[in-house]
C-alpha cells in the first residue's frame, strides 16, 4: 500500500463515520489567509468536507499518514493543528495505520485534534495504483467493510456541565410592629410613631432598636433611652 491508496481508504472510512457521500470528501490545496505583501502559502489537505445544515456548515479536515511500523508523532499533530487554524476549519483529524506516540496524544488533547487508527482488511496488492477513483472502487469491491478502526481521541468532547446550584434560600427576617405613643428626642417629646423592630421580637421592657448615633433607641416603659 502507498500513501494515495491509504488516503482513499480513509476517504471511505470518513464517509461512513460522518454519513456523507464519499465524493463530497475532497483533496485540495488551500491558500493560507495572508496580508498584502505576504508570500503565498498553500496547504495540502488530504480530506476536506462540510457537515451540518445549510444555515450552519462546519468545515472538517483530516490528514492520513500511512505507516508500517513508525508511530505518528507530536510534530504531525502540531502540523494538523496549525493547518486547521490557518484555514479556519472547525474540526481536524489525524489518521494513521499504526499508533500514536504519547506526545502526539497529549498535544491532541490540548488542541482538540481527533486521533484515529484505520487499518486495511483487504489484500492491497490486488489493487492497481494510479487513478484515485479506480482505487476507491476497487477497495469497495474487495470487502464490504474494508477497514478496522479505533478512535484514540475524539477531540472537542463536550464536558457535561453540572446543573447550576440555586443560591441557598434564606428565611426572611422576622419583625414585629408596635405603636410607640411616648418618646423623647433632642427636639422634644414626640407625638407618636410606628417603630418597626427588625430581626425579631422587641427586647424586654419595650420594642424598638438600639443605636449609638442618637438616631434611635429602644423604649422602656413608654420612654426613650439613648446609647
Amino acid at each position: 500500500m502507498d500513501d494515495k491508496l491509504y488516503e482513499e481508504l480513509c476517504r471511505i472510512y470518513l464517509a461512513d463515520q460522518f454519513g456523507v457521500p464519499v465524493e463530497s470528501i475532497t483533496s485540495k490545496r488551500i491558500e493560507n489567509p495572508r496580508r498584502p505583501g505576504d508570500p503565498k502559502v498553500l496547504h495540502q489537505i488530504d480530506h476536506h468536507w462540510e457537515t451540518g445544515p445549510a444555515a450552519a456548515l462546519y468545515v472538517n479536515i483530516a490528514n492520513a499518514k500511512w505507516r508500517t511500523t513508525d508511530k505518528a508523532d507530536q510534530g504531525e499533530v502540531q502540523a494538523v493543528h496549525s493547518v486547521k487554524e490557518m484555514v479556519r476549519a472547525h474540526k481536524a483529524l489525524l489518521i494513521t495505520s499504526t499508533e500514536f506516540t504519547s506526545g502526539a496524544r497529549g498535544l491532541a488533547v490540548q488542541h482538540g485534534i481527533g486521533l484515529h487508527i484505520v487499518r486495511a482488511t483487504f489484500d492491497h496488492a490486488r489493487i492497481p495504483l494510479g487513478d484515485r477513483v479506480a482505487m476507491r472502487a476497487a477497495i469497495m469491491s474487495l470487502a464490504a467493510k474494508p477497514y478496522t478502526f479505533e478512535v484514540v481521541h475524539r477531540g472537542l468532547e463536550l464536558v457535561e456541565r453540572p446543573e447550576p446550584i440555586a443560591p441557598a434560600s434564606l428565611p426572611g427576617a422576622a419583625y414585629t410592629t408596635r405603636q410607640v405613643t411616648s418618646y423623647t428626642t433632642r427636639e422634644g417629646p414626640g407625638t407618636g410613631a410606628t417603630n418597626r423592630s427588625l430581626g425579631g421580637a422587641s427586647p424586654p421592657g419595650g420594642g424598638g432598636y438600639i443605636t449609638r448615633d442618637g438616631g434611635g433607641g429602644f423604649t422602656r416603659g413608654g420612654g426613650f433611652e439613648r446609647r
